[in-house]
């Protein structure tokens, strides 16, 4: 992000901005969770807290996952899905780093942990903020996150749904006004929680 004007990130009094983005999101979440005492601020983006049409596979997946949880299937991620940036779709179709497959006990993972914020009222010690596409997302629940949302208890925090937007909101066509939006979280100013005094 350092070439659209963000510049360096730096540890605060010990303390760290974590972001994360999709799976990543959900993976900084559980994190989180565990190791608050490291977080200055948390900024997720389109992040998995919940898997479209879960309880169609669900069983399936538990069941497989006692047995054969190294099967391999196919990721079901649809590239036209990502963003409305035909040139993006592209560079993800042939990018040779993005694996197409994923393993039963990957996704037994995936549901484990959404069902675990789905059902628990989470209270952070910092703030969170969350962009995320809105009304054509296809990848993630985008219900399920606004439901973290809603059961979420931090000093501050803040969700943006933008309209219009794919789920990798970051390489849409109009990503400037996601970028804009990141900057303004992470240059506000901190508060004397943040800064370590009482």
């Amino acid at each position: 992000y350092g070439q659209q004007g963000l510049g360096d990130i730096r540890v605060i009094n010990g303390k760290i901005y974590l972001f994360g983005h999709s799976m990543g999101g959900l993976i900084a979440a559980a994190w989180a969770k565990e190791n608050p005492e490291m977080i200055l601020r948390m900024v997720l983006s389109s992040p998995l807290f919940g898997i479209p049409r879960a309880h169609l596979i669900k069983g399936l997946i538990y069941g497989l996952d006692r047995f054969v949880p190294g099967w391999v299937i196919k990721n079901p991620v649809r590239p036209s899905f990502l963003s409305h940036d035909l040139e993006e779709v592209e560079k993800y179709k042939n990018d040779a780093l993005i694996r197409r497959r994923i393993t039963v006990r990957l996704v037994h993972e995936m549901l484990r942990y959404t069902a675990h914020f789905q059902k628990e009222k989470i209270s952070l010690p910092f703030p969170v903020y969350i962009l995320m596409a809105d009304d054509q997302e296809r990848v993630v629940d985008a219900k399920a996150t606004k439901h973290f949302f809603k059961n979420l208890t931090a000093p501050e925090k803040e969700l943006e749904a933008l309209p219009g937007f794919y789920h990798e909101i970051f390489n849409e066509a109009e990503q400037g006004k996601v970028f804009e939006r990141l900057k303004y979280y992470l240059r506000k100013p901190l508060g004397s929680q943040e800064m370590g005094r009482p």
